[in-house]
C-alpha cells in the first residue's frame, strides 16, 4: 500500500471517529474539497478506500432503511452512511442500558444516566431515546436534576430534542410548580450534575434549566413563572438572572406591555427593588432579541 493511499485511510477514519457517522456522500465532498489537487485524493481512491475499510471492519455502511434506528432521517432514499465501529460499539452499550430508565428502582435509572454521561463524546442519543430520559422527571429532586442536566446538554449544545416536545414542555412546568410550592433555593443548590461525573460541571440549577429550556422552547409559562416569582421578593432576588438571558428573551419582550403594567403597580406599592429588577429582564429582553436577529 502506497503512502498515498495509507493517509487517505487514516483521513476517513480520523473524520468519521470525530463525527460518529456522515452521509457518504458528504464525505467523499468533504475530502476532496480539503484535498483538491493532491496527489492520489479521487473518488474512485476513496471509493475504494472505503470498500476496503468496511471489509476490515473498521467502518458500516448503512443505508437508508437502517437509518431509523440512529435517529437519521433522510429524504433520499439511495443515502447510505458511514459509521465508526466505536460509534457503533457504544451505541451498543448504550442500547443494552436505556431499559433501565424504565425501571422502578431509582439506582437503577442513576447508573444508566451515569453511563449515558459516560459515553457522550463517543455517542449521542436519539430523539426517541431523550423520551425516555423525560420519563425520568418527578417529585425525586436528585434523579430530575441528573436527568435534566443531560436534557439541556442535547437541546442547547446538541440542537437534539426530545421526539415528545409536548409531553417534555409539561415536564418542565412541573418542576416550576414543585419549586414554586415545595423548594427552595438551598434545596437546589444542594443537587449534583451528571456532568459532575465527567468533569464537566453545569452549574444551573434544577430550576434554572427549566426556565432556559422553557424559554429555548418559547413557552409562555416562563412569562406566568415571572410573576409568580415576583411576589417573593426574597427569592426573587435571588433568581431573577435566570430570566435575563438569551433563551427567555424572546417571550420576556413578547410580554413587554404586561410586564411594564406590573413594573408600574410595583413601584406605587412601594416595591422598588422588585421594579428595579424586572426593569433590568425587560430590558435586557429587548437588548438580546435585537441583537439576535
Amino acid at each position: 500500500m502506497s503512502p498515498i493511499e495509507t493517509n487517505v485511510d487514516i483521513i476517513l477514519l480520523a473524520l468519521l471517529e470525530e463525527r460518529g457517522y456522515i452521509r457518504r456522500e458528504n464525505l467523499i465532498k468533504t475530502v476532496l474539497s480539503k484535498y483538491k489537487g493532491t496527489s492520489g485524493f479521487s473518488k474512485p481512491t476513496i471509493d475504494r478506500k472505503i470498500a476496503q475499510l468496511e471489509h476490515k471492519g473498521k467502518i458500516q455502511i448503512i443505508k437508508h432503511e437502517g437509518l431509523k434506528s440512529f435517529g437519521i432521517s433522510d429524504p433520499n432514499k439511495n443515502a447510505s452512511y458511514l459509521f465508526h465501529e466505536k460509534y457503533l460499539k457504544s451505541k451498543r452499550q448504550i442500547d443494552e442500558i436505556i431499559p433501565l430508565l424504565t425501571s422502578r428502582e431509582k439506582e437503577d435509572s442513576i447508573l444508566a444516566l451515569e453511563e449515558i454521561c459516560r459515553y457522550q463524546d463517543e455517542y449521542q442519543l436519539t430523539s426517541i431515546q431523550l423520551d425516555s430520559l423525560v420519563n425520568l422527571i418527578c417529585e425525586d429532586r436528585t434523579l430530575t436534576a441528573l436527568t435534566l442536566s443531560i436534557l439541556s446538554d442535547y437541546v442547547f449544545n446538541r440542537k437534539i430534542s426530545p421526539l415528545n416536545k409536548d409531553e417534555f414542555i409539561k415536564k418542565l412546568r412541573f418542576i416550576l410548580s414543585q419549586f414554586e410550592n415545595n423548594l427552595t433555593i438551598e434545596d437546589l443548590t444542594d443537587i449534583p450534575s451528571i456532568f459532575e461525573f465527567a468533569n464537566k460541571p453545569d452549574k444551573r440549577n434544577v430550576y434554572e434549566n427549566a426556565i432556559h429550556l422553557l424559554g429555548y422552547y418559547k413557552d409562555d409559562s416562563v412569562f406566568h413563572q415571572l410573576i409568580r416569582d415576583l411576589q417573593d421578593l426574597e427569592r426573587f432576588s435571588r433568581i431573577w438572572y435566570y430570566y435575563k438571558e438569551v433563551n427567555t428573551s424572546a417571550i420576556i419582550d413578547k410580554h413587554q406591555s404586561e410586564l411594564f403594567k406590573i413594573q408600574l403597580k410595583l413601584r406605587k406599592e412601594g416595591k422598588f427593588k422588585a421594579a428595579e429588577l424586572l426593569s433590568l429582564i425587560r430590558t435586557d429582553a429587548k437588548r438580546l432579541v435585537k441583537f439576535s436577529h
